[in-house]
């Protein structure tokens, strides 16, 4: 319930919620919510690529791609995009670019 508060703070669209990993179960949402702040661990390099959900705002993500020129935060991008069920142009990584340690924007 937290999570979808906080989310619901920030801004996101009541349908985007109800499909994305945030949704609890039936709750009436009021207002839009634009966006939305999280806190990404990554594990360049990984053997496969993956999302695990530590809570309501934190993740852990591995990606295949390198860290180099980019590539890591494009696959990071593209596989939090997959996973809130948004197009990739709509998540970006707003701080910690060279870090593992990343603040990512999913916009609804």
């Amino acid at each position: 319930m937290a999570e979808l508060v906080y989310a619901l703070a920030l801004g996101a669209s009541a349908e985007r919620l109800a499909s994305s990993s945030l949704a609890l179960g039936t709750i009436k949402f009021m207002g839009n919510i634009e966006s939305m702040k999280i806190f990404v661990v990554v594990k360049a390099h990984a053997k496969e690529d993956s999302v695990e959900k530590i809570d309501a705002l934190n993740y852990r993500v591995s990606v295949k791609a390198p860290p180099v020129d980019g590539k890591a935060n494009e696959a990071v991008e593209k596989l939090m995009a997959d996973l809130f069920n948004v197009p990739s142009k709509l998540v970006r990584v707003l701080k910690g670019h060279t870090s593992k340690k990343k603040i990512v924007e999913v916009r609804f």
